[in-house]
């Protein structure tokens, strides 16, 4: 019987993501675990005892355990810091979800007006979604259990952003995460060009909503390794701040973060959440 590999539609073996991670992780907090690595090759192994999946599986499906490994321990900050002003959201593609839906209709009515006039010049606005939304915790809203990972917790951590759509007022939405194992040239580009872009789409309904005293919008890159090369690559400027000779230059990607183990990943949720 297969626990870490299925037989899809197309009758070819394929890598379980869930029931995998869970047997790795074994309801660690992520927080608390050295070398996310260990947990990683875990992983691959427990597939490996299974079927030898195609390179390029493996490397699919271990972003998506990089990410699990993050969202529990957002959440586990965020219990364990009651006072904690923000969360950590995971989001899914855009294809899903169009991030700007999670505001009110008022203020998301804004961004479709944007696009609708961009169409009119045969000019698409093609954007795709960070793997994280930085909001404003809500007082009442309930946070997934994170003691206990099974299929069910990380089903419901998957689905927690719908509990926000059509929820954020323009001020409550302050940043976004886009997450990496690792960085190439060519994900560098990726992570500007969605940062700009993000950051753009800000200072229009800024602009629009006549908030002349809005705190600003953070992006972040997060990845298991980070190098000199990486970081100078990613302070390209985001282009709506040189528009004007009245605005000062902004980085499209405000950090990009090393976060390869529990202690990282602490610095760095409690550097953005508290």
């Amino acid at each position: 019987m297969l626990k870490y590999s299925y037989i899809n539609p197309k009758g070819e073996q394929s890598i379980s993501a869930s029931p995998t991670f869970c047997s790795a992780l074994s309801s660690r907090n992520p927080l608390l675990i050295d070398d996310f690595s260990d947990v990683l090759r875990e992983c691959e192994r427990l597939v490996r005892s299974e079927f030898s999946p195609k390179p390029g599986a493996i490397n699919n499906v271990r972003g998506t355990w990089y990410e699990w490994l993050i969202s529990i321990g957002g959440f586990n900050i965020c219990q364990k810091y009651s006072d904690a002003k923000r969360i950590l959201v995971p989001l899914p593609n855009v294809i899903s979800l169009d991030y700007p839906s999670l505001y009110k209709k008022d203020v998301y009515s804004l961004i479709q007006d944007l696009k609708e006039k961009t169409a009119a010049h045969d000019v698409n606005l093609i954007s795709s979604n960070p793997d994280y939304v930085i909001v404003t915790k809500p007082n009442e809203l309930l946070l997934p259990d994170v003691s206990v990972i099974d299929a069910s917790a990380l089903k419901k951590i998957d689905d927690f952003y719908l509990k926000l759509v059509g929820t954020l007022n323009f001020a409550d939405l302050v940043g976004f995460v886009s997450i990496k194992t690792s960085l190439r040239p060519d994900r560098r580009l990726q992570l500007s060009h969605e940062g700009a872009l993000v950051k753009a789409f800000y200072e229009h309904l800024k602009s629009r909503l006549w908030i002349t005293d809005a705190a600003g919008l953070k992006y972040y890159g997060v990845s298991q390794k980070v190098g000199p090369a990486d970081i100078k690559g990613l302070k390209t400027v985001a282009t709506h701040s040189v528009l004007s000779v009245n605005s000062v230059p902004e980085r499209a990607v405000d950090a990009v973060i090393q976060v390869s183990g529990g202690a990282s990943l602490n610095s760095f949720l409690t550097d953005v959440l508290l």
